[in-house]
């Protein structure tokens, strides 16, 4: 079923609940806050990423083998809002807070983040969360590859402590934090990364026994250059060993007010009579402007415009014959293209 207090949803803005214990899911929702309001006593799960309606419509129509409505085989496109990584030991529960301090500290003195920026919490049994905004990565395209991306993140921020890997599929679903773990009667609260750090286990358990207050926090965060060098090395190197997809649906980019058009996924030529995918670009590539007429220019052969992006991660192009830029509206680099059908993005004259 969906609950939702709002006619008109986002794209990417449900997600599946999963209350009272971890198989009783299906409750389908973007009324996020009133979900965790009224199951306080109970167990609460809910989906790692964030669903467009097409969950609901898979649900509605496949079975598993007693006849019940399921998610299983879904595999569509998804979004997310935060990575997560999960560290666990079932043996010492001092190592997985020793192994999540260390991650954060990496986090800060190799990627250089603010560490009030993470969330980290206690999982109310043999572990701890670390939560990631997306936004510090520079936001991610949704896709139906991005749980292999975000997996292949947090492996290569982890290194060679070990997380749980099982939570990076498409229908994965994880405990939500301040929410109560039945089987150790503790509460899975929100932490700092100086609490992560500072606190004895004894401490942090003594505080589980019931729900914490929970950290408020903007979440107009900025992107850092090495989370996003992270995402844009991880995405070229899933690319490379075939892991995600490299072809992008044909969504057309057009001049306003002509018919010339060049796609995402088309080849445009280089200065060496080469072609390459737009898809592949680097920073600055020089290209033939698609929107010229060559015959008219004084060196035809010769490359005139570059295919760019800007600090806000939207593609440009800049004409030097006609002293022009064209810029892709609304379109956010990620090295993967996958657009619901119907949508363009038209390339529009600045200035």
């Amino acid at each position: 079923m969906l609950i939702t207090n709002k006619e008109e949803q986002k794209q990417y803005n449900i997600k599946e609940y999963a209350v009272g214990n971890v198989n009783k899911r299906n409750m389908f929702t973007t009324d996020i806050p009133s979900i965790v309001e009224q199951n306080l006593t109970s167990q609460i799960y809910q989906s790692y990423f964030d669903h467009s309606d097409k969950i609901i419509q898979w649900w509605e129509t496949h079975q598993n083998d007693n006849g019940e409505n399921t998610v299983a085989g879904y595999k569509k496109s998804v979004s997310i809002k935060d990575i997560i990584i999960d560290i666990d030991d079932n043996d010492d529960l001092n190592n997985a807070k020793k192994s999540a301090s260390i991650i954060l500290n990496r986090l800060k003195n190799k990627y250089g983040i603010n560490l009030i920026y993470t969330y980290p919490n206690f999982s109310g049994s043999k572990g701890f969360h670390i939560r990631i905004p997306s936004e510090l990565f520079g936001g991610f395209e949704s896709s139906p590859e991005l749980p292999e991306i975000i997996k292949s993140i947090c492996k290569k921020i982890a290194e060679d402590i070990k997380i749980d890997e099982t939570i990076y599929h498409t229908t994965a679903i994880i405990r939500v934090p301040n929410t109560i773990n039945t089987k150790k009667n503790l509460y899975a609260i929100p932490l700092t990364d100086i609490d992560v750090t500072n606190l004895g286990i004894e401490k942090i358990l003594e505080m589980a026994e019931r729900p914490q207050s929970l950290i408020s926090r903007s979440r107009y965060f900025k992107s850092y250059p090495k989370l996003v060098e992270l995402k844009n090395n991880v995405i070229k190197e899933l690319s490379s060993k075939s892991k995600i997809s490299t072809k992008a649906e044909r969504v057309n980019a057009e001049q306003e007010g002509s018919t010339k058009s060049f796609n995402l996924s088309d080849e445009i030529k280089l200065d060496n009579n080469t072609t390459k995918l737009v898809k592949e670009i680097d920073d600055k590539t020089p290209i033939f402007c698609p929107f010229c007429d060559h015959t008219k220019r004084s060196h035809p052969n010769s490359a005139n415009a570059f295919i760019d992006k800007n600090n806000e991660g939207f593609y440009y192009i800049y004409c030097s014959s006609e002293s022009k830029t064209y810029w892709q509206k609304s379109f956010r680099v990620s090295g993967i293209f996958t657009k619901e059908k119907n949508e363009y993005y038209k390339i529009k004259r600045m200035g």
